[in-house]
């Protein structure tokens, strides 16, 4: 099981996520709308979709819901 964590960290190191991008897959983890990741991050919203159809297809996540499963387990 160990050694299947470690693989997880290698593999989320691995997807290339911009420090942006982070930010924003840890606030959709706790459920955080595009509106309110927009304003704790003072971005527009339309960046931070655009940021987030990124993620999705670096993790190859088809959702939020199962980016935040993925950010659970490799952030």
């Amino acid at each position: 099981m160990e050694l299947e964590r470690s693989n997880n960290s290698l593999n989320a190191e691995g997807k290339n996520l911009t420090a942006q991008q982070t930010k924003i897959l840890a606030h959709i983890a706790v459920g955080a709308t595009d509106e309110e990741i927009a304003e704790k991050l003072r971005i527009s919203p339309h960046v931070i979709q655009t940021d987030i159809d990124n993620i999705l297809a670096k993790i190859k996540a088809p959702n939020r819901f199962q980016a935040a499963l993925w950010a659970a387990t490799n952030l």
